[in-house]
């Protein structure tokens, strides 16, 4: 068995839009993470369903229940629904330890053998999130290509933390809901893409000192704008004051509804903002 360590991840920008048609930037983020391990009190029932669930074309779904049946099971201190990607690491746990393809897959190949797996948790993934967890580099989807980034190379223009709302959710009810937005033609979807693309742009733009971040205002303001169901009244207010104030702004982390959500400010020595405290990503 395996001792690899597969991080967290966090979704900078693309959240919700990657699935329709946006760029799209995530992290790995290694203050949480998950990985392998035995123990003797029992069967994970929950793993054993997910191997029930797997596609046997593309797993070893009997290799995997025979060894969850003798007690694997997959230890992580990643917040569950919170955003981080607690799916994404056991997905590429999963396929780390037990694919029937090469290692040796494209890129392109590789992240829709991840998203087929992760659509197991969400009814609809991208891959992006576990092909984060799996190769512990940054991922840039741009124009249905993908770029891996050392995470150290990138010098943002602005840092970034992130908020607890203390709300745990469900990604697959707001990936629904925001689809449902998208049919009904409640937004925008090219306007919001623009958006989107332009913050991945300026994020990744050097020297970093010179970007402009008005993208970042853009992308907090529509979002808080249009989807103001997808935060808890907690987050609505911080990111009314942020965007009022122009001293930080907000922005969904994941899906969205709850969980963690990112703020975006020029200042590195944020420790807190109203009373909440924050972690530092970048």
């Amino acid at each position: 068995m395996s001792d690899k360590v597969y991080p967290a991840k966090i979704l900078l920008f693309g959240e919700q839009t990657i699935l329709h048609g946006s760029d799209a930037l995530s992290i790995p983020f290694s203050k949480f993470s998950g990985r392998w391990r035995m123990h003797e009190q029992g069967i994970d029932e929950s793993l054993l369903k997910i191997a029930d669930q797997i596609d046997p074309q593309l797993i070893d779904a009997e290799r995997l229940r025979k060894d969850i049946e003798a007690g694997l099971y997959f230890a992580s201190d990643i917040p569950y629904r919170y955003g981080l990607g607690s799916s994404g690491a056991l997905t590429a746990g999963i396929y780390d330890g037990y694919s029937l393809h090469p290692r040796a897959v494209d890129t392109t190949t590789l992240l829709d053998h991840l998203a087929n797996i992760e659509s197991i948790f969400h009814g609809q993934s991208s891959g992006l999130d576990a092909l984060v967890c799996y190769t512990d580099q940054a991922a840039w989807k741009r124009d249905q290509e993908i770029s891996l980034i050392d995470v150290k190379a990138i010098q943002p223009p602005l840092h970034l933390y992130l908020l607890d709302s203390h709300t745990p959710r469900t990604a697959k009810a707001y990936i629904e809901r925001f689809t449902d937005l998208v049919v009904s033609e409640a937004i925008d979807t090219a306007a919001f893409n623009h958006v989107v693309n332009d913050c991945i742009s300026t994020f990744l733009a050097q020297p970093a000192t010179s970007a402009d971040i008005s993208p970042f205002q853009e992308l907090s303001a529509v979002q808080f704008e249009h989807l103001e169901d997808f935060m808890p009244a907690l987050m609505h207010d911080l990111w009314h004051q942020g965007l009022e104030e122009q001293s930080y702004y907000m922005k969904l982390c994941g899906a969205g509804g709850g969980g963690y959500f990112i703020l975006m400010s020029v200042d590195d020595q944020l420790q807190e903002v109203q009373g909440h405290p924050l972690i530092q990503v970048c």
